[in-house]
């Protein structure tokens, strides 16, 4: 009776690790990356973009298919690299840097190839059209074909790519802008919508709509702040207030020379 109990304790033994063995290997098969041939990418994960669909082919060599000329190469090559915000001038990171200056990456040569890239389908990823849009913010230059690919990205998710945009349309807007501008004044917390705007974002809407603006555009300062827009920065609310200011001193001008026809 003993050995019979001995037998059935080893067989529930046995069983017991068995499961323990398999439910150990089915883990490691769920997590470890697959191989290419199974469906796994045989792309490092360092080199891929996150979040947002990835951007177009990144440029190799001077292939005769390329889409790219070698000088557009170049200048997404810096883009890969962080744009603006890249690592210090040392070593790759400067070989870069000189091969996009050359390339006129700063100059009005290159405004249609950034425009190209915003227009791009699928989109960019957001941190490489933020930097287009910030190199573009300092070129000299006709830029008013950006106008539109700046108000589309003014509610973008990510706040910093939304803020470049706006930072840039406070160089190029035009007087029907204004609205679109004014309808940025809500209070956002973060979901996974959008992300915070913080006084850095509104900051050049102020600019435009001091230039633009109409007394609906105020009627919009107005009620974010009474919902609370940034209600303990004191400072912007003062500039706000200069805004409103501005507007309506605007305003009465051009009635007074209105009237004066």
């Amino acid at each position: 009776m003993t050995s019979k109990r001995r037998t059935a304790r080893r067989l529930v033994f046995i069983g017991s690790s068995a499961l323990v063995l398999a439910a150990v290997v089915l883990f490691a098969i769920h997590w470890i990356d697959l191989p290419p041939s199974l469906g796994g990418s045989d792309e490092p994960p360092s080199n891929r973009l996150p979040g947002a669909p990835p951007p177009p082919p990144a440029p190799v060599g001077t292939a005769p298919q390329s889409p790219f000329t070698p000088d557009e190469q170049a200048i997404l090559r810096y883009l890969y690299r962080g744009g603006g915000d890249g690592p210090s001038r040392s070593g790759e990171w400067a070989q870069l840097v000189q091969e996009f200056e050359k390339a006129g990456g700063q100059t009005p040569r290159s405004l249609p190839f950034y425009l190209r890239l915003l227009n791009w389908k699928p989109r960019l990823h957001w941190s490489s059209e933020e930097s287009v849009l910030k190199i573009v913010a300092k070129i000299s230059g006709d830029r008013s074909a950006f106008r539109k690919p700046a108000l589309e990205r003014l509610g973008a998710y990510s706040s910093p790519l939304a803020q470049a945009a706006m930072e840039l349309l406070a160089q190029i807007a035009e007087p029907e802008d204004a609205p679109a501008v004014a309808a940025q004044f809500k209070y956002v917390e973060f979901d996974d919508t959008t992300e915070y705007r913080g006084p850095e974002y509104f900051r050049p809407a102020l600019v435009i709509l001091a230039e633009y603006g109409t007394e609906s555009e105020i009627a919009k300062i107005d009620k974010a702040k009474e919902e609370h827009l940034l209600w303990s920065d004191r400072r912007f609310w003062a500039k706000a207030e200069a805004c409103k200011k501005a507007i309506r001193e605007r305003l009465a001008k051009e009635k007074e020379k209105d009237d004066k026809k």
